[in-house]
Protein backbone atom coordinates (compact mmCIF):
# COMPACT_ATOMS: atom_id res chain seq x y z
CA UNK A 1 0.00 0.00 0.00
CA UNK A 2 2.65 2.54 0.71
CA UNK A 3 4.19 1.42 -2.74
CA UNK A 4 1.26 2.66 -4.68
CA UNK A 5 0.58 5.88 -2.70
CA UNK A 6 4.80 6.97 -3.41
CA UNK A 7 3.88 5.80 -6.52
CA UNK A 8 1.01 8.03 -6.86
CA UNK A 9 2.89 10.77 -5.45
CA UNK A 10 5.64 10.67 -7.70
CA UNK A 11 3.79 10.84 -10.39
CA UNK A 12 2.07 14.07 -9.38
CA UNK A 13 4.86 15.51 -8.80
CA UNK A 14 6.71 15.02 -12.35
CA UNK A 15 3.02 15.97 -14.35
CA UNK A 16 3.29 19.34 -11.83
CA UNK A 17 6.83 19.67 -13.08
CA UNK A 18 6.19 18.42 -16.80
CA UNK A 19 3.40 20.86 -16.89
CA UNK A 20 5.59 23.98 -15.98
CA UNK A 21 8.34 23.33 -17.95
CA UNK A 22 5.89 23.45 -21.26
CA UNK A 23 4.10 26.65 -19.98
CA UNK A 24 7.34 27.97 -19.85
CA UNK A 25 8.54 27.05 -23.01
CA UNK A 26 5.32 28.07 -24.23
CA UNK A 27 5.05 31.64 -22.90
CA UNK A 28 8.90 32.04 -24.13
CA UNK A 29 8.32 30.98 -27.85
CA UNK A 30 5.25 33.72 -27.83
CA UNK A 31 7.06 36.62 -26.45
CA UNK A 32 9.79 36.35 -29.42
CA UNK A 33 8.71 38.48 -32.06
CA UNK A 34 10.86 38.92 -35.26
CA UNK A 35 12.32 42.34 -36.16
CA UNK A 36 13.13 42.87 -39.94
CA UNK A 37 14.56 46.04 -41.16
CA UNK A 38 14.96 47.29 -44.48
CA UNK A 39 18.65 48.49 -45.42
CA UNK A 40 19.02 52.50 -44.39
CA UNK A 41 21.19 53.68 -47.27
CA UNK A 42 20.68 52.14 -50.59
CA UNK A 43 24.13 51.16 -51.31
CA UNK A 44 24.59 49.02 -54.55
CA UNK A 45 27.87 48.31 -56.69
CA UNK A 46 28.74 48.27 -60.12
CA UNK A 47 27.88 45.22 -62.29
CA UNK A 48 29.71 46.44 -65.62
CA UNK A 49 31.07 49.96 -66.79
CA UNK A 50 32.78 51.28 -69.83
CA UNK A 51 33.43 55.09 -70.31
CA UNK A 52 30.36 56.32 -70.59
CA UNK A 53 27.57 54.49 -68.79
CA UNK A 54 27.47 51.87 -65.93
CA UNK A 55 25.30 48.95 -65.03
CA UNK A 56 24.64 48.91 -61.09
CA UNK A 57 22.83 46.64 -58.90
CA UNK A 58 21.15 47.51 -55.81
CA UNK A 59 19.57 45.44 -52.83
CA UNK A 60 16.44 44.67 -53.48
CA UNK A 61 13.64 47.69 -53.02
CA UNK A 62 16.73 50.04 -52.95
CA UNK A 63 16.92 50.68 -56.80
CA UNK A 64 17.24 54.35 -57.57
CA UNK A 65 14.97 56.74 -59.84
CA UNK A 66 15.96 58.41 -62.66
CA UNK A 67 17.53 61.36 -62.44
CA UNK A 68 19.29 60.70 -59.20
CA UNK A 69 23.16 61.53 -58.55
CA UNK A 70 25.35 59.09 -56.81
CA UNK A 71 29.13 58.70 -55.96
CA UNK A 72 31.31 55.74 -57.05
CA UNK A 73 33.68 54.69 -53.72
CA UNK A 74 36.74 52.60 -54.30
CA UNK A 75 38.20 51.47 -51.13
CA UNK A 76 36.33 53.72 -49.09
CA UNK A 77 37.58 56.64 -51.49
CA UNK A 78 34.98 59.01 -53.68
CA UNK A 79 36.76 57.96 -57.52
CA UNK A 80 33.45 59.15 -59.69
CA UNK A 81 29.73 60.67 -60.05
CA UNK A 82 27.08 58.89 -61.64
CA UNK A 83 23.71 59.86 -62.44
CA UNK A 84 20.90 57.33 -63.21
CA UNK A 85 19.43 57.55 -66.59
CA UNK A 86 17.71 53.79 -66.78
CA UNK A 87 16.14 51.88 -67.95
CA UNK A 88 15.63 49.79 -64.99
CA UNK A 89 14.93 46.23 -64.62
CA UNK A 90 14.58 44.17 -61.31
CA UNK A 91 17.69 45.13 -59.21
CA UNK A 92 19.85 46.76 -62.11
CA UNK A 93 19.51 50.11 -63.46
CA UNK A 94 21.91 51.89 -66.29
CA UNK A 95 23.40 55.22 -65.02
CA UNK A 96 25.93 57.50 -67.01
CA UNK A 97 29.09 58.88 -65.92
CA UNK A 98 29.22 62.66 -65.14
CA UNK A 99 33.30 62.39 -63.79
CA UNK A 100 35.53 59.88 -62.70
CA UNK A 101 35.36 56.78 -63.50
CA UNK A 102 33.49 53.15 -62.79
CA UNK A 103 34.63 50.33 -62.09
CA UNK A 104 33.29 46.48 -61.61
CA UNK A 105 32.51 45.76 -57.72
CA UNK A 106 32.84 49.77 -57.16
CA UNK A 107 30.72 51.12 -54.20
CA UNK A 108 27.81 53.05 -55.40
CA UNK A 109 26.16 55.20 -53.12
CA UNK A 110 23.71 58.48 -52.91
CA UNK A 111 25.29 60.85 -50.33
Amino acid sequence: MRLVIVFISACLVFSACARFKSKEKNSAANDFTPIVRLAETSSGRVATANSNFAVLTFPFGNVPANGQELNVYRNGKKVGELRVTGPQRDINTVADIVSGEAQVNDEVRPD
